[in-house]
């Protein structure tokens, strides 16, 4: 009976367990890779999303302090009794109410695909979810500014001015209670959204901050 090697069997089998060990290690580091690549990507399309989306707040910023101005404008005017014809010129001139709209194509992409959950960062993922959890109040701002415009001021002045050909009408027209009450309450809705998008604002540019220190 031929004797049976057991150190170079146990040194083969040593071997093939090694090699076994090392692929399963080589496989999930580059596992591990791949998972990271597409992290990266979708950190940087939401990096550029962000940046769009803080240019459209700029904008609606731009806008609403423009329209702020000329309802402060009209309100004094209305106050002295001023000039009807420049009431109406800046009544017109307040009609673009503007929208916000705020993109969530790269992060619907991140959070659909499940590729959220290989993000290691727990702080990054809640700095993620924190920020399009934000857009959603500022949004809810912007539907509340609309409303007091198309509920309040749109209707007064949809059913007294003249919108075809937008010659002045009478005096009462704009010095009436109902019309500068329904320019206050719009008034109001405004500053409140200009200062809420400007704390928005500030968390984008904190957030693109922080981004870009956990990619270097």
């Amino acid at each position: 009976m031929a004797k049976v090697n057991w150190k170079n069997h146990i040194r083969e089998f040593v071997v093939v367990v090694f090699g076994i060990l090392l692929a399963f290690q080589l496989d999930r580091c580059a596992s591990d890779n791949n998972k990271q690549k597409l992290v990266d990507e979708h950190v940087n399309y939401i990096k550029e999303e962000t940046r769009l989306n803080v240019l459209n707040l700029k904008y609606s910023i731009q806008l609403s302090e423009s329209n702020f101005a000329k309802i402060d404008s009209i309100i004094n005017l209305i106050s002295k009794k001023g000039d009807v014809s420049t009431i109406n010129k800046l009544s017109f001139e307040i009609f673009n109410v503007g929208y916000l709209y705020i993109r969530r194509n790269a992060y619907n992409s991140l959070v659909n695909s499940g590729d959220i959950r290989f993000i290691k960062s727990f702080e990054e993922k809640k700095n993620i979810i924190n920020m399009y959890e934000y857009y959603t109040w500022t949004e809810s701002l912007d539907q509340g500014c609309r409303a007091a415009y198309f509920d309040d001021f749109f209707p007064y002045v949809k059913e007294n001015f003249d919108l075809v050909t937008s010659m002045v009408q009478d005096p009462e027209i704009y010095y009436s209670k109902t019309f500068s009450n329904a320019l206050s309450t719009y008034r109001f809705a405004l500053d409140l959204k200009i200062k809420k998008f400007k704390d928005c604002e500030k968390e984008i540019n904190d957030f693109l901050k922080v981004i870009n220190q956990n990619q270097k």
